[in-house]
C-alpha cells in the first residue's frame, strides 16, 4: 500500500484511528464545570479576537483609524495576547503527550503484540495513530489559529499606526493616514491559520517518532519535545548558514540574488516562530515595501508550508521504520 493510499485509509476507515481516537477521548476526562469554564473562556477569547480583527478589517476597508476600539478595550487585547501564547504552548505539549504515548502505551500495557497480530502493517498503525491525534485536536488548533491571526494583525496594525504617526513611513499619497491593506489582513490571517494547522501535523509526527522508539513513558515526552525543537531549529540553521556563506562568497560578483535575500531569512524565521514575523510583515508591507516584496513574503509562506509537510512526511516514515523494528509488519507494496 502506497503512503498516499495508507493516508487516505487512515482518514476514512482505519480501525487503528478509530480505536486511538476513542482511547484519547476516554483518557482525558474532566469535571463538567471545568469543561463549561473552558468553553466560556474560549468563547470570550474568540469574541474579543473577533472584535479586534473586525475593527482592523473595517478600518482598513473604510480607511479609518481603528485605535479607538483598541483604547476602549483597555488591557483586554494584551490579556488576549498572553492567553493565546499560553494556549499555543499548552496545545503543543498536549499534542506531544498524546502522540508520544500512543505506541509506548501499547508496549507498556502488553497490547502491542495483539495489535501487530490484527494484520495492520506498520504504516497503517503509524498513520492511524497520527491521524487520531490530529483529528482530535484539529478544532482546538483552528481556535488557536483564529486567535493568533487576530493578535498578530492587531499588533502589526498598531505598529504601523505608530510608525505613521512618528513619520517613519514616508507615504507619498494622500491621505496620510493610510492603513494596512484589506487583502493583506486576510492573507496574513489565512497564512497564520494554515501554519498553525501544519504545526499540529508536525508536532504529532514528532511525538509518534519518539513513541515508536519503544522508550519508557517518562522519557518519551522529553524526547518528542527535543525532536521538534531540534528539527525546526536545526533546519533553520542549515538553511541560513549556507545562504550566509553564499552571500559573502558572491559579494565581489554582480549576481542578482535579491529574491534569495527576500525569501531565505523569512523562511528560517517562519520555521522558528510559526509565521508570527512573516504575517506581521505582510500587514505592514504596504508601507515598508512594494508589490514585489509582498510576493516574496507570500512565496516564503508557501515554501514554509511545503517544508512543514515534508518534515511531517519524513517523521512519519521514520516512525514507520521504527515500528517495523518493533516487530510490526512491513508496509505492503501496492
Amino acid at each position: 500500500m502506497s503512503f498516499l493510499s495508507a493516508l487516505l485509509f487512515a482518514f476514512t476507515r482505519s480501525p487503528i484511528a478509530r480505536a486511538e481516537a476513542l482511547y484519547q477521548a476516554r483518557a482525558a476526562p474532566s469535571a463538567r464545570w471545568r469543561r463549561w469554564l473552558s468553553r466560556a473562556i474560549i468563547l470570550l477569547a474568540l469574541t474579543l479576537a473577533g472584535i479586534l480583527f473586525g475593527a482592523e478589517f473595517a478600518g482598513s476597508l473604510l480607511q479609518r483609524d481603528a485605535s479607538t476600539v483598541e483604547k476602549a478595550l483597555g488591557f483586554a487585547p494584551l490579556a488576549l495576547a498572553v492567553f493565546t501564547l499560553a494556549l499555543h504552548f499548552g496545545l503543543m505539549l498536549l499534542t506531544l503527550s498524546r502522540s508520544a504515548y500512543s505506541i509506548t502505551r501499547e508496549r507498556q500495557n502488553r497490547t502491542w503484540d495483539m495489535l501487530v497480530l490484527t494484520g495492520q502493517d506498520a504504516r497503517q498503525i503509524v498513520l492511524g495513530k497520527w491521524w487520531a491525534t490530529v483529528r482530535g485536536l484539529a478544532a482546538d488548533y483552528l481556535v488557536l489559529g483564529a486567535l493568533r491571526a487576530a493578535v498578530i494583525v492587531w499588533i502589526a496594525s498598531s505598529f504601523s499606526r505608530a510608525m505613521l504617526m512618528t513619520g517613519a513611513y514616508q507615504v507619498s499619497t494622500s491621505p496620510t493616514t493610510w492603513l494596512p491593506s484589506l487583502a493583506l489582513h486576510l492573507l496574513a490571517g489565512g497564512l497564520v491559520i494554515g501554519l498553525t494547522l501544519a504545526n499540529l501535523g508536525l508536532t504529532a509526527a514528532c511525538g509518534l517518532l519518539a513513541s515508536a522508539g519503544g522508550r519508557r513513558s517518562g522519557l518519551t515526552l522529553a524526547l518528542a519535545a527535543a525532536i521538534r525543537t531540534g528539527l525546526l531549529a536545526g533546519a533553520a540553521l542549515l538553511i541560513l548558514m549556507p545562504y550566509t556563506l553564499a552571500r559573502f562568497s558572491f559579494l565581489g560578483f554582480a549576481l542578482d540574488l535579491i529574491w534569495l535575500d527576500e525569501i531565505v531569512p523569512r523562511l528560517t524565521a517562519t520555521l522558528v516562530d510559526n509565521g508570527v514575523t512573516l504575517s506581521g510583515e505582510l500587514v505592514v508591507s504596504r508601507f515598508s515595501s512594494g508589490p514585489d516584496m509582498t510576493r516574496s513574503m507570500i512565496a516564503a509562506g508557501l515554501v514554509a508550508l511545503a517544508v512543514y509537510g515534508l518534515f511531517t512526511w519524513a517523521l512519519l516514515v521514520g516512525s514507520e521504520r521504527r515500528a517495523v523494528r518493533r516487530m510490526a509488519l512491513p508496509p505492503r507494496r501496492a
